[in-house]
């Protein structure tokens, strides 16, 4: 392995002046969504599954960290959205080194499909319910039981 060192997205913007243009890949907005919706590292996407553009970037790669670079394409005259992510290509796959809430807000900002990390705190997951009736019988049968305890103490 040529490149022997993880890149952490926290300080990446600090040190990305000084990462050569080698381990830097240009990737374009539908491979980005599909390395960002992957969270599995046991089942990274491979590489022949993206874009041949990247393809082509990362095949020359050595395995090991690297820096993905997505430039948003704008009509206007406006500053181009960037944004650099740290990611690690392996032997055959390539995969993001995000968070998940960053990896929810990218998703957000470049229009991707985020329902598998969408959840409501407010609703409660089936097995909650059928838990709380249990345990609200049980707590029935007991107060039963204490009463027709009392009951029979007091006669």
């Amino acid at each position: 392995m040529k490149c022997a060192f993880r890149i952490a997205n926290d300080g990446l913007e600090s040190i990305y002046p000084y990462i050569g243009d080698s381990r830097k890949v240009t990737i374009p907005r539908d491979d980005l969504i599909t390395l960002l919706l992957n969270d599995d590292p046991m089942h990274s996407p491979p590489i022949v599954s993206l874009s041949e553009f990247v393809q082509n970037q990362v095949g020359p790669l050595s395995p090991g960290s690297c820096v993905l670079i997505y430039t948003e394409e704008t009509k206007s005259k406006e500053l181009p959205l960037i944004i650099h992510i740290s990611g690690w290509r392996g032997t055959t796959s390539l995969r993001c080194y995000m968070d998940r809430h960053s990896t929810v807000h990218l998703l957000r900002l470049l229009g991707g499909d985020i329902t598998k990390y969408d959840i409501n705190k407010f609703k409660k997951a089936d097995g909650d319910e059928e838990i709380k009736d249990k345990t609200d019988k049980e707590v029935d049968v007991k107060n039963e039981e204490v009463k027709e305890g009392e009951g029979a103490a007091s006669q």
